[in-house]
């Protein structure tokens, strides 16, 4: 399967110019990356039982472990494109592509496991290896292509030091504590995919990636931080005014902090005239467009009469983080015609409302229970 499909997407890339210069580079990673999975597979074979059962070995490695060694190879074929120019044209948008892809098998590796009631160990091992792995080279890629600076490196390798530390206190016999279960964890890694998306669009300016990339890459490594104390016996989890000190924070990020948010995109939409009559916004979204080679000519009147829905929908605290998902594509187009901080606040804005969610003051909340647990979990039905 590793085979096939190195040779399905170079045969493709090596007739392009792009691919006549770096096409034997792009098989030489994408090989060495899909060899060294298929190692740590045959690593951890013995894995291959229920979590709770280690001498139950099973058979085959079931559908489940076979979407995530896909995953694994999609992976590959993006390690393919380090160290090598951005392709130009369509070629521009296969790395994205690829991990786009690798993100939605994610999402089902582990509904395919307890379909078929064949979860077991060793797709726990593959699953967070690959996840760690797929971000670390969408970090690598973005900072090799200039669409973020290099201390974001800092999210891929976070996980591997976090590890590494681990095990040096193991070593020197200094106590490493469990970490208490958090939903969050997912809740952060899930929307830190999301974001890492779009950070490979050829059409995204660095500046704006790089700033939008901060509302995400903040909380989490917050939250790495506060794991390192629990492991290293800095912190304890049960402290009463550890405790109090949460729920503050809790209270401000997903209740105050989204109402004033909503609050100050009108106000900042508003302010840029976005609404009125006499305002440009249409012909800057009419000129993206056609940028694009896209000569319809009423794209910037829907986009602004959808612009004023999503954010009717977003102060009324209505589905206000679908809205705001939908609202950044035509925000974002605004700082792409004009890059700007008056045209950059509002994606900043509705990228916090996204990953907050609408806050206090809200008339509709769908639930989203898929946030918080695996999908086909019991937490889904």
């Amino acid at each position: 399967m590793y085979t096939t499909g190195l040779l399905l997407i170079f045969l493709p890339l090596s007739q392009t110019s792009w691919g006549q210069t770096y096409g034997l580079r792009w098989l030489t990673l994408a090989g060495l990356t899909a060899v060294g999975i298929l190692l740590f597979l045959r690593r951890h074979l013995p894995d291959n039982h229920p979590p709770d059962h280690p001498h139950q070995l099973y058979p085959t490695l079931g559908l489940a472990n076979h979407i995530t060694l896909t995953r694994g190879l999609l992976l590959a074929f993006m390690a393919g494109f380090l160290f090598a120019p951005w392709p130009q044209g369509w070629l521009a948008w296969l790395p994205v592509l690829l991990y786009v892809v690798a993100v939605l098998l994610d999402l089902l590796d582990g509904y395919a496991a307890r379909l078929t009631q064949q979860t077991t160990r060793l797709g726990v091992i593959l699953d967070v290896e690959l996840d760690g792995l797929g971000i670390g080279l969408t970090i690598l890629l973005a900072v090799w292509y200039g669409q973020l600076p290099w201390w974001f490196l800092s999210l891929g390798v976070a996980r591997f030091f976090f590890v590494w530390g681990s095990q040096i206190r193991e070593r020197r016999g200094l106590p490493v504590c469990e970490l208490p279960p958090s939903d969050y964890r997912r809740y952060w890694a899930g929307f830190q995919m999301g974001f890492l998306t779009v950070a490979l669009w050829p059409i995204a300016p660095a500046s704006g990636v790089t700033l939008v990339g901060l509302v995400y890459l903040l909380p989490i490594l917050v939250g790495f931080g506060r794991d390192w104390l629990v492991v290293s016996d800095q912190l304890d989890p049960a402290d009463g005014q550890y405790q109090r000190g949460r729920r503050l924070v809790h209270v401000w990020f997903f209740g105050w902090g989204p109402l004033l948010a909503r609050l100050g995109l009108v106000g900042w939409l508003i302010g840029l005239g976005v609404f009125s009559q006499g305002w440009a916004g249409p012909a800057a979204w009419t000129a993206v467009w056609q940028g694009w080679g896209v000569m319809w000519s009423g794209v910037g009147v829907f986009l602004m009469l959808s612009t004023a829905v999503l954010t009717l929908l977003i102060l009324c605290g209505i589905a206000a983080r679908w809205a705001a998902l939908l609202l950044i594509f035509p925000l974002a187009l605004l700082y792409v015609h004009e890059p700007s901080w008056p045209n950059l606040g509002p994606v900043l804005l509705v990228n916090f409302i996204v990953l907050a969610g609408s806050g206090y003051v809200s008339l509709y909340r769908p639930a989203e229970a898929f946030l918080f647990h695996p999908l086909g979990s019991r937490a889904d039905e």
